[in-house]
């Protein structure tokens, strides 16, 4: 794929929207690691939200072979991430099988046009794995660009994105509306004990 970097003027300073290298693997790890739920106390979980997957190298490479993984960057640094997963590559993390097959059974209603309520699996649609902004690089408009950096490469081939966000991570579920997402669907799970939303980003 021969997609250029995007260079985007934040509040502060430049910074990049790119497709992460085999070489950034380590240091995209690192800052999920920095930002895991356990890794935080209650106040920061409160007031700057979470991720809760942990990935691996190996599941990393996988999803770069099927599709870009979008970053931002200022230099060399990884300040953003917004990881992409197709349906199928997903079938092979246990975690995101429940929400490709629920994902599979939902129809949501697009209010932007004529089609009415519009099954999912008439769509081409892929999973937005997990997203996340560098402590220090929020409110810069990150965490848009990363968003609009998937819009760039990848709407010429899917409809729209998906993905599901705890109830419990506002500051998550309210950046995700900002950029365009509604949810479609919300329901409790049991093995994690907590309500999530699917939301979804149209871009027909």
């Amino acid at each position: 794929m021969g997609c250029q970097p995007i260079l985007v003027n934040g509040c502060m300073q430049q910074f990049r929207i790119d497709i992460l290298k085999e070489q950034d693997i380590d240091a995209l790890l690192t800052l999920q690691s920095d930002n895991l739920k356990k890794n935080l106390d209650e106040q920061t979980i409160d007031s700057q939200g979470f991720v809760s997957f942990v990935y691996t190298p190996d599941v990393i490479k996988g999803m770069m072979e099927n599709e870009p993984q979008i970053v931002a960057k200022v230099g060399d640094l990884i300040i953003g991430y917004a990881l992409t997963t197709s349906l199928h590559f997903g079938q092979t993390i246990p975690l995101m099988q429940p929400l490709i097959e629920k994902s599979r059974e939902l129809s949501y209603k697009d209010i932007s046009s004529s089609h009415g309520i519009r099954p999912l699996n008439m769509l081409k649609y892929y999973i937005m794995g997990q997203v996340c902004v560098r402590n220090g690089y929020r409110g810069m408009g990150v965490f848009d660009a990363l968003y609009q950096g998937h819009k760039q490469y990848l709407s010429p081939q899917y409809d729209c994105v998906i993905t599901e966000i705890a109830t419990e991570n506002k500051r998550s579920l309210a950046a995700h509306r900002r950029v365009g997402f509604t949810t479609i669907h919300e329901y409790y799970d049991n093995i994690s004990q907590k309500t999530w939303e699917i939301v979804l980003w149209d871009w027909q």
